[in-house]
């Protein structure tokens, strides 16, 4: 399948052709709720990691505040969002464990959600070893649904793509991590939920990934140091 992603226009609005429509009609629909509100300006973040990593971590949507605007200004930030977005091989495939976006609040908050992981697998291991796909790729402060009359699953049709490369990962037997809106996913790709490599956390408003919080936490581990 196609990756869309290498038709995004360079200028603003930061958004795919084909998601305009939708975007474009949520925004409208919700016009004054700032919490809502799709960021247009910022760069859309579908998808980040190495696409050949054998842990895929399904996630909800990119957030927003307004210190993400400094750091999309960046030109080394945003080339390693174009270079995710089309595969390309990286240093840091995940880059926000790139320790020159340590600051970044993404940066911040993977590095709280996946420490343990990190103390037990090193950080290159997890930085190269993960595959984090978004349900939603463009940037708000709140998730929230399209309503069904613009989108009849409640997404964007970019999201075929995500679907792809999800179904893909289970074909080829790799671990999946749900850190976020298990109903979601499973309704975009049925197969996940019997699936026999899908790791839920115990607590989906405590997303860590530690041991207490997710089953198989040891394949987990195991899987990540050998695909150092």
């Amino acid at each position: 399948m196609k990756n869309p992603w290498t038709d995004l226009p360079s200028t603003e609005p930061m958004i795919l052709q084909e998601d305009q429509s939708a975007v474009e009609a949520f925004n409208r629909h919700y016009q004054g709720r700032e919490d809502l509100t799709v960021q247009t300006d910022l760069q859309p973040e579908p998808f980040f990691g190495a696409v050949d990593a054998p842990v895929y971590v399904l996630i909800l949507n990119p957030g927003f505040s307004e210190t993400d605007r400094a750091w999309h200004a960046r030109e080394d930030f945003v080339s390693s969002i174009q270079r995710a977005r089309t595969h390309e091989t990286m240093d840091y495939p995940h880059y926000y464990f790139d320790p020159r976006f340590v600051d970044s609040p993404g940066a911040q908050w993977w590095r709280q959600k996946t420490r343990r992981l990190i103390e037990d697998c090193g950080l290159h291991a997890v930085a190269s070893g993960t595959f984090c796909i978004e349900l939603f790729p463009y940037h708000s402060k709140r998730y929230h649904p399209i309503p069904r009359r613009y989108s009849a699953n409640g997404l964007v049709p970019s999201s075929a793509y995500s679907a792809y490369l999800l179904r893909q990962a289970i074909q080829r037997k790799k671990h999946v991590v749900v850190m976020r809106a298990m109903k979601q996913w499973c309704s975009l790709v049925p197969e996940l939920a019997t699936y026999d490599r899908t790791i839920r956390l115990n607590s989906p408003q405590n997303v860590c990934l530690s041991p207490g919080n997710m089953t198989n936490y040891d394949d987990l581990v195991t899987a990540l140091k050998e695909s150092v």
